[in-house]
This record gives structure tokens, C-alpha cells and sequence, in this order.
């Protein structure tokens, strides 16, 4: 586009076949009968087709390098884990369909000669948008539920320090937003808050001298 500009865009479709963990390590249950049928279930589960469409824009310059962009992935006969409620045993299952939409921010700027600052931020939502399971003797559906275990915002923020051509200090904050904690979205198991976790790091590249000099 000029200026250090450039736009994208992609269609991929894909497949992932079950795990070997999912295929032959699906068989813990309350009872002998119980094993056994969660055991030839998971040698029933099928590969997940994915397609996805993405669009973005990305520029930079000397000092700056910038991203955005929008995906939207539908994954059928997706491979998710189900929780019941009563026996608190989680079984994999191939839920019918799920969508993950959303936008993903990127920018790193350059401070000065030994500083620089980078930033990634992901807003998305991922829900179940065909899914009918059996638990127990009930039928549930979890159509239109967002999925446990999948924080809509997801954010990174890195400050690295470079004060000479072998040392580097970062410090990193991460920061994942809340997320519901089983699939029905029920009030009653609510929500986990979220968290953040700092980093730091340090790091350095050793000359063939301080080697030498070490072993002597």
C-alpha cells in the first residue's frame, strides 16, 4: 500500500485427527462398564475440519511496526472435553460446530537507542454453535454458549532494555481476561476473574573469551 503498508487477506481450510491421549486414554470411569464405554466412545471420535478466513493491514518504519487483524474460524466436529457434573470424570467429545471470531491488535515502538516497548492484544469470542451431548439420562444443549475455559481478551506488554550488545532486561506483563468455567455458562458455577502474571528476564550472550576464561 506505500509507506511501509501492507494488506492480507486468507481462506485455509484444515484437519487435525484425535490425539493418541484422546484415542486410547479415554477409558477412566465410577465403574468397569462405564471405562469400557467411554473407552470405545473415544475410539469413535472424528478428525476436526477447520476453515478460517483472516483479513489484516501490518506497517512499519524504522522505530515502529504495527498489526490488526480480523479472523473468523469455524471448526466442525471440534474436539472438546466434557465435564459431568455428577462424577466430575471428563470425557473428550466431538462437539458439532464452534465459532472463534475476533481481532488481534500488535505494536512494538522503538524509545530510544536502548529501550523498546511491544504490545499484542486479542479480543474473541468462541462459542459453541451446534452442540447437543448426552450426560447421563439428560439431553443438554450448549448451542449458542460461549465455551469454557476460553477468555474473550488476551493481552501482552513487553519493555526490554538493551544496555549493551550482549545484555537484555525485560520485563513482561500478561493478562488474561475472564472466562466461564463449564460449558452451560450456568450462574451457578460463574465465572473465573481472570489473571495477570509479571515477568522478568535477563539474558546474556557469552563471548568465546568468557568461555575460555570459565573452564580455565
Amino acid at each position: 500500500l506505500g509507506g511501509g503498508r501492507s494488506a492480507f487477506a486468507s481462506w485455509n481450510q484444515a484437519f487435525r485427527v484425535p490425539s493418541e491421549s484422546q484415542l486410547f486414554r479415554g477409558g477412566s470411569g465410577a465403574s468397569v462398564n462405564e471405562a469400557l464405554s467411554r473407552a470405545q466412545s473415544a475410539l469413535a471420535l472424528k478428525p476436526i475440519r477447520a476453515e478460517q478466513f483472516e483479513l489484516g493491514i501490518r506497517g512499519f518504519t524504522r522505530e515502529r511496526n504495527w498489526e490488526v487483524v480480523w479472523f473468523d474460524l469455524v471448526k466442525r466436529d471440534d474436539l472438546v472435553s466434557q465435564r459431568d457434573l455428577t462424577t466430575n470424570l471428563s470425557t473428550t467429545v466431538n462437539a458439532g460446530k464452534t465459532r472463534h471470531r475476533g481481532v488481534e491488535l500488535g505494536l512494538g515502538q522503538a524509545l530510544a537507542s536502548q529501550w523498546r516497548v511491544d504490545a499484542a492484544l486479542s479480543w474473541a469470542r468462541h462459542t459453541y454453535e451446534d452442540w447437543t451431548t448426552v450426560s447421563g439420562t439428560q439431553t443438554i444443549s450448549y448451542s449458542g454458549k460461549e465455551m469454557e475455559s476460553a477468555p474473550r481478551l488476551i493481552g501482552n506488554a513487553r519493555v526490554s532494555w538493551v544496555p549493551t550488545d550482549a545484555d537484555r532486561v525485560q520485563v513482561e506483563w500478561v493478562h488474561l481476561g475472564s472466562w466461564w468455567l463449564e460449558a452451560s455458562n450456568s450462574a451457578a458455577y460463574g465465572k473465573y476473574s481472570g489473571h495477570d502474571v509479571f515477568n522478568l528476564r535477563y539474558g546474556r550472550r557469552i563471548s568465546r573469551d568468557e568461555i575460555g576464561r570459565a573452564h580455565v
